[in-house]
């Protein structure tokens, strides 16, 4: 029998809107930079920036790659992209799975059931809390990388 309370559930929510505003932010610094670095049409028009995290995110790593490269170190942001793709998948799972905390003796499981392939995952209380700390820091991390040369739009 499942005799959760409506806190676990809470807490289960909390942190899941949590994550996705820590990814939202490595997100919004993906639009700013691809922004600031990618030149404006031939007709004057902004440049298309892709709508949606997983493209933003090739975008950032194709311009790692380009030449001249904007970043004032290519390589940590490379790294850093590579260590938020774990993440990045974490948040669309989540986004895309049911939630139910389940007792497990005295410990509560948040079982994340996803409803578009029918997997499942489970967390503990601590891993969620371990991956917001993880998460946090790498956000401080990204976001501190510059590009060189270009200013950010007003």
């Amino acid at each position: 029998m499942n005799n959760t309370t409506a806190t676990e559930l809470e807490f289960g929510a909390a942190f899941i809107g949590s994550y996705m505003i820590l990814c939202a932010r490595i997100e919004e610094w993906a639009a700013s930079v691809l922004i600031s670095a990618t030149p404006t049409a031939a007709n004057g028009s902004p440049a298309k920036i892709p709508r949606m995290l997983g493209p933003k995110l090739k975008a950032i790593s194709e311009l790692v790659g380009s030449e001249p490269n904007p970043f004032a170190k290519p390589n940590r942001v490379a790294e850093l992209m590579a260590r938020f793709a774990a993440p990045a998948k974490l948040r669309s799972d989540m986004a895309h799975s049911t939630l139910t905390p389940v007792k497990n003796g005295a410990e509560t499981v948040y079982l994340f059931h996803t409803v578009d392939n029918g997997d499942r995952f489970w967390m503990t209380k601590t891993d969620m809390l371990k991956a917001l700390t993880e998460l946090k820091n790498l956000v401080k991390e990204v976001t501190d990388q510059k590009i060189k040369n270009i200013n950010p739009p007003s």
